[in-house]
């Protein structure tokens, strides 16, 4: 019977032992790569009312495809579309004054307070009431609108996507982010 309890604590002993070093054990990582291949494209527009096109190559298999669209007008308006290359819609928004503006060009801090999401123009800004004179002071109304979409594709489609914008009458920017990333396991 010695012999027996002996054996069995020597067993579980030997189990403990062992549990224990596959516990302390470093799992192998591995080292995962990753390219990312990232574009802007900031376009300005000013009383324009033509189509435009951009074309977004996309070689990469088995990768991640992230777009992302801002835009903003301060007079007209402006409609986007995304198609993927066999012509497929793939989204579309438009953004578009409502209040009827005069047609002034955009402050060109107003495009970088816009990237960095800072979307009120300093024309915009609380007027000082102490310094208006109410006797020529002209009952003027500006609009800003500004819109964003974004999409991300997990495999996309090779080939060329397109950004399809219309402004109409419109006086503004868009800016266009897209980003490839190729992931190795």
């Amino acid at each position: 019977m010695k012999k027996l309890i002996l054996a069995s604590t020597f067993l579980v002993i030997t189990m403990l032992f062992i549990t224990h070093l596959k516990a302390q054990t470093v799992p192998d990582f591995t080292i995962k790569e990753e390219t990312r291949f990232l574009m802007q494209r900031t376009i300005e527009f000013s009383n324009a009312s033509e189509k435009e096109e951009l074309t977004i190559k996309v070689n990469m298999q088995n990768c991640m495809f992230d777009f992302e669209i801002k835009s903003a007008v301060n007079n007209g308006k402006l409609d986007v579309e995304v198609y993927d290359p066999a012509g497929k819609k793939q989204g579309s928004f438009s953004v578009g004054c409502q209040i009827n503006t005069q047609s002034n060009d955009m402050d060109k801090t107003t495009i970088n307070d816009f990237i960095y999401g800072k979307t009120k123009p300093k024309k915009m800004q609380p007027i000082n009431k102490k310094n208006i004179d109410n006797s020529t002071q002209k009952n003027e109304l500006d609009e800003f609108v500004s819109g964003t979409t974004s999409k991300s594709i997990k495999n996309p489609m090779l080939g060329d996507w397109v950004i399809k914008f219309t402004p109409t009458n419109a006086n503004g920017y868009i800016i266009i982010n897209t980003r490839q990333i190729l992931s190795s396991k």
